[in-house]
């Protein structure tokens, strides 16, 4: 399968941080995954919705699975897993 990383799993995953779960830690390891420059601008400002957004229209639009913990994103037609 393929994912869309978001921010969280992105920074959580690069440092180690045990808030990363481990059946998203084991995805990570063992699938195709991606990322969004949009993650990118947003660990350089701030993190709210539009960010979400972009996230959630590259995924469906690549037909990608987001590796999130948000608890917001699962509310939109998204596949994800944590």
């Amino acid at each position: 399968m393929r994912y869309l990383l978001d921010t969280h799993a992105i920074l959580w995953y690069l440092f180690g941080d045990s808030r990363l779960s481990d059946n998203a830690r084991n995805l990570i390891d063992n699938n195709d995954c991606y990322f969004s420059y949009a993650s990118f601008w947003e660990i350089s400002i701030k993190h709210n919705d539009p960010f979400d957004r972009i996230l959630i229209s590259q995924a469906i639009n690549n037909d990608l699975s987001i590796i999130t913990c948000d608890e917001k994103i699962p509310l939109y037609d998204v596949s994800t897993d944590w």
